[in-house]
């Protein structure tokens, strides 16, 4: 894992669950923690403890790429029982700090929408990847020009990934969703939220949702 110092955090973006997109300046008080280098990889998915992942999803997945096509709760499952212990989803905060840092990057790799020396599909795994077929996503540890400036891999690119922020959206009172970020190439992370049932099931998950772990253990001690 990679350790996140104690930060402020501010960024123009989007408010999270309102039907204004209009870009407002945010700021966030982020404790230090730890997250993972990469999204979970299918292959260390926890099915066993936490349950298997949509059969019909995992058509269009790759044993290769991230893990996907599992619930919220199956993620969260997976992040508590992995080690080291304390492991969880992050907040959106946390999510963004591991994936920007402090420095006002509108992209993990800098400022430009492209890093420098990409290939599609190689070292740089944005949506419109082809690997195999269309909707399958490049290995976790392939995505190495999507790196950001704690060294995370893959947080601009390849899938979007869940977190723990949850709100109740203007569009929709009533229904507790959950934010997520990454994969939109075309706008960064900043403009890449997306809205998506707490309650879902791994039957309604998606074959390009992904996640990734955080901890706030190390920072503790």
């Amino acid at each position: 894992m990679l350790f996140v110092p104690t930060a402020e955090l501010s960024v123009t973006m989007p408010l999270a669950g309102s039907v204004d997109d209009t870009p407002q300046r945010q700021h966030f008080h982020v404790e230090a923690f730890c997250v993972d280098r990469t999204e979970v990889p299918m292959k260390s998915y926890s099915s066993a403890e936490c349950g298997e992942p949509d059969r019909t999803c995992l058509l269009n997945a790759s044993r290769n790429g991230p893990a996907v096509c599992i619930s919220e709760r199956q993620a969260e499952c997976h992040c508590e029982r992995s080690t080291p212990p304390g492991k969880r989803l992050p907040t959106d905060a946390e999510w963004l700090l591991a994936a920007l840092g402090t420095d006002g990057r509108p992209f993990p790799w800098g400022s430009s929408a492209y890093p420098s020396g990409y290939v599609i599909g190689q070292n740089f795994c944005p949506e419109q990847a082809n690997v195999a077929t269309k909707d399958m996503m490049c290995p976790v540890d392939a995505n190495v020009l999507d790196v950001s400036p704690f060294g995370a891999i893959g947080m601009g690119t390849n899938g979007t990934e869940m977190t723990s922020s949850c709100l109740v959206p203007e569009s929709a009172p009533g229904s507790l969703r959950c934010v997520i970020r990454g994969a939109s190439i075309d706008a960064g992370p900043l403009r890449a939220t997306t809205l998506w049932p707490k309650e879902e099931t791994a039957l309604t998950a998606t074959s390009n949702k992904s996640f990734r772990c955080v901890t706030s253990e190390r920072a503790s001690r």
